[in-house]
């Protein structure tokens, strides 16, 4: 369990499955990513990028081990989470709990704070966090344009009168691009440092896959839930990592500001392969 929860905290990876089935809802029929997948996605990507703030809860689930069955376990982590459009970009604070372990993390401004249970406050480069990340449950608009410019194939059903549902498949070109981002956006420094790192996660490449499932509004075109699962197979000292992660979102446009707590304003940068 303890090389899961290292794992967890230099590669917070998150996912999705295809759930959550409405009693009356149709087939799921196989879209047109350009005519109808992709401008359903920009224009939720508008939409939630165009809210003062909202709130998201949910949970990740996250194992890795040799075999089908994990032989660490599974790690699960209930997430509760506020975030703040600001000027072009996201703040957000989520509370996560796991069994009696609780934390916290903030995304604000070019950086990612996260406590470290025994440790206090440790500080990453955003670019340095995304490229680690994936998805963690923020509906982010960068993260969106690099699903949107990843998406392999994807299915839209009805879920009747008030929303669709889309369900999007990524493989290794989605990894691929956000190590590529990482690379461009990060200093000379933080890339040298997490060489190593970035060099298993593309030789893992070929066995990444992901899905994510979107239900969306028909009108607001507001992203009800989110959806992802991720298998990674083959990574070093890990074997095969999967992860799931589900989030609701709720209070739209709610009146949320957010602001550091002292401690973390006054964390250290750590880069991730300094982790311990």
């Amino acid at each position: 369990m303890k090389k899961l929860v290292l794992f967890f905290t230099i590669l917070l990876l998150a996912i999705v499955s295809s759930g959550c089935r409405g009693k009356g809802s149709l087939e799921p029929q196989k879209a047109d990513l350009q005519a109808e997948v992709l401008p359903l996605l920009e224009e939720s990507i508008r939409s939630m990028a165009g809210l003062s703030g909202y709130r998201m809860r949910g949970y990740m689930e996250m194992s890795a081990g040799s075999g089908e069955a994990s032989d660490s376990g599974t790690l699960r982590m209930d997430v509760q989470s506020e975030v703040q459009n600001v000027e072009g970009h996201t703040n957000q604070h989520m509370s996560m709990d796991m069994g009696s372990l609780t934390t916290e993390a903030y995304i604000y401004g070019d950086y990612f704070y996260q406590e470290i249970p025994g440790q206090g406050w440790i500080k990453t480069s955003l670019a340095q966090y995304q490229a680690q990340n994936l998805a963690t449950g923020v509906i982010s608009e960068e993260q969106l344009q690099l699903i949107l410019e990843s998406v392999e194939e994807a299915t839209i059903r009805d879920e009747g009168e008030d929303a669709q549902e889309m369900v999007l498949v990524l493989g290794k070109e989605f990894l691929l691009r956000s190590l590529e981002r990482f690379r461009e956006q990060a200093g000379e420094e933080a890339r040298s440092q997490m060489e190593e790192w970035m060099s298993a996660m593309e030789g893992a490449a070929e066995g990444f896959s992901a899905t994510l499932r979107l239900l969306v509004g028909k009108e607001d075109h507001l992203i009800r839930e989110m959806e992802m699962t991720i298998e990674m197979r083959d990574i070093p000292q890990l074997g095969t990592y999967r992860s799931r992660m589900y989030m609701e979102a709720y209070d739209y446009n709610a009146e949320i500001h957010i602001e550091l707590p002292p401690e973390a304003e006054k964390a250290a940068q750590r880069e991730a392969g300094s982790a311990r």
